[in-house]
């Protein structure tokens, strides 16, 4: 679903039934991922929107508590829980895009950096025999 709320700001509102290939595409076009939910119900489900919208260098304002602080205390989103809150942050952004478009991309090669250290750890790890022989 599909909403203008001016010519020049469009909001897509994405539902459960969408799957992940859908769900990129879409983020990928996105000048800012907005992430609004029940941190009763996803508090550390949300952490996979968190992950892609940073993956794709997308400026994000999201519900306050939900997890993965640390790619998200970088100057690359805004945490809001009222809907005049998101629209302040979303305002916030906005005016100061090009800034939150490189604090975002410094993110993005955060978190790559750091799944490469940790595949590199995995793959470490399942070389080495831990089986023992009594």
């Amino acid at each position: 679903m599909s909403r203008y709320i001016s010519r020049r700001v469009k909001v897509e509102i994405l539902y459960d039934d969408f799957n992940n290939d859908d769900f990129i595409k879409t983020i990928k076009k996105v000048d800012i991922f907005l992430l609004p939910y029940s941190l009763q119900s996803y508090q550390f489900a949300g952490s996979g929107f968190i992950i892609d919208g940073t993956m794709l260098n997308k400026p994000i304002v999201y519900t306050n508590g939900i997890a993965m602080q640390d790619f998200l205390n970088r100057g690359n989103a805004i945490s809001a829980d009222t809907p005049t809150e998101f629209a302040y942050a979303l305002e916030k952004i906005i005016l100061d895009y090009e800034l939150y478009q490189i604090q975002s991309s410094e993110v993005s090669k955060l978190f790559e950096n750091q799944f490469k250290i940790s595949q590199k750890i995995i793959n470490n790890l399942k070389k080495l025999d831990f089986r023992t022989d009594n």
